[in-house]
């Protein structure tokens, strides 16, 4: 799983910001710099997202490449 997937996923989830900021601690903030692309993502906190919701990115993931 790569920044751009996650990048991706976080464009399109229903999931809210304030969510995934709590469960992964990674403040809402630096999700938005994310998405607005104004920001490096740092290797520790993309983990962080990763690991709080990695089945959900990879549904994600392969429900684009099946588009």
């Amino acid at each position: 799983m790569n920044q751009k997937e996650v990048v991706n996923w976080l464009r399109g989830t229903n999931i809210s910001l304030s969510f995934i900021a709590k469960k992964s601690s990674v403040s809402r903030a630096t999700l938005h710099n994310w998405i607005n692309g104004t920001h490096a993502i740092r290797s520790r906190n993309l983990e962080r997202v990763i690991l709080a919701f990695k089945d959900e990115i990879t549904i994600s993931v392969k429900q684009s490449t099946l588009k």
